[in-house]
């Protein structure tokens, strides 16, 4: 093998690695956000159920409930923020993927850094 062909191997071997590291690098982001997403999922599912016990509780003792309720405000408190935080690792996890679908060419996986690039620098393929 001359130097010429080694180099470009050696070239496209280190594009493969990088493109490799990279894809890794996105999938362990977004297994992080999706373990965040889950994890706000539960935080609101426990404020539901505290809602609906305590508001059995109220009914039983009382026989009514009233959003005026002390605890009961703080349980949709609760819930609001759980919500917000909800919503914000969603998106997250939406703006993570779609990142990811745009910025890396469909046939050889490289890096795609010019937003308005329409072929592949590496591979020359088009990109959609």
């Amino acid at each position: 093998m001359n130097t010429g062909n080694w180099k470009a191997f050696k070239n496209k071997a280190m594009t493969a690695v990088n493109n490799a590291a990279q894809e890794v690098d996105h999938q362990l982001t977004l297994t992080k956000l999706r373990m965040q997403l889950k994890h706000d999922e539960d935080l609101l599912d426990n404020e539901y159920q505290r809602l609906g016990t305590s508001c059995y509780e109220k009914l039983s003792q009382r026989g009514s409930v009233s959003d005026a309720d002390p605890d009961i405000q703080a349980i949709l408190r609760n819930i609001a923020h759980h919500q917000q935080a909800l919503n914000a690792s969603q998106k997250a996890v939406n703006d993570a993927a779609v990142a990811s679908a745009q910025t890396k060419c469909p046939r050889c996986g490289v890096a795609i850094t010019n937003p308005d690039a329409k072929f592949c620098s590496s591979c020359g393929s088009p990109i959609q």
